[in-house]
């Protein structure tokens, strides 16, 4: 009689053969704090805040995808949509929705810019 393998173990296996190691992660981890740190030298009091699946620590591909939230003080109202900002990357508020035209599409450039930089 031919002996099957365990459900548990063929989803460990098949989990062994995708999963990065301890490696890549902590690597991730290390480019994330780097991220975070060149913020806060850029944006002084800011907050900051890991998600997302380098922070939940199942990442498959943590070395292109590292998420973080980032909370910038904006005491004077300088940064946003609509004002100058460090980067000078402006963006309007669209207008109201008209269901009889197509909604606004404004981005902005300088950020897709960094983000895939």
């Amino acid at each position: 009689m031919d002996h099957y393998p365990t459900i548990e173990k063929v989803v460990n296996d098949a989990r062994a053969r995708i999963e990065v190691t301890k490696a890549e992660i902590d690597e991730a981890r290390k480019r994330r704090v780097a991220i975070v740190a060149a913020l806060a030298r850029e944006f002084v009091g800011s907050r900051h805040c890991f998600n997302g699946s380098v922070a939940h620590g199942d990442a498959l591909t943590p070395l292109t995808d590292v998420d973080l939230g980032v909370v910038i003080p904006n005491p004077d109202g300088t940064y946003g949509p609509g004002r100058g900002d460090r980067a000078n990357c402006k963006s309007e508020y669209p207008p109201p929705f008209d269901a009889s035209s197509r909604p606004s599409t404004a981005t902005c450039a300088s950020s897709s810019a960094a983000a895939s930089g």
